[in-house]
């Protein structure tokens, strides 16, 4: 399989994993909150990028991943406002 394959599988299964979770979170909190909560913490995970720490590692490479979670977090929401305007299908 091979490193790319192993990194591969284990950005996938960590981006749904946190799909799941952040879906269970906003059941409780409502979308609009998590959709700010998330646009904060992928403005932290930008910061982290611009302003590293002296000795940069993985972290550093890591913390721009966090903006994936953001993005795909906004598809379920846009997705039910097209099936709401414009029917199903």
């Amino acid at each position: 399989m091979g490193l790319f394959g192993f990194l591969l599988l284990a950005i996938q299964t960590s981006s749904f994993i946190w799909v799941l979770i952040w879906a269970k979170v906003s059941e409780r909190i409502g979308k609009k909150n998590i959709y700010y909560l998330g646009a904060g913490f992928f403005v932290l995970a930008l910061l982290g990028l611009f302003f590293p720490p002296a000795r940069t590692g993985r972290r550093h490479l890591c913390a721009g991943r966090h903006g994936w979670h953001w993005h795909l977090g906004r598809l379920p929401g846009a997705l039910e406002h097209d099936s709401r305007r414009g029917g199903a299908g």
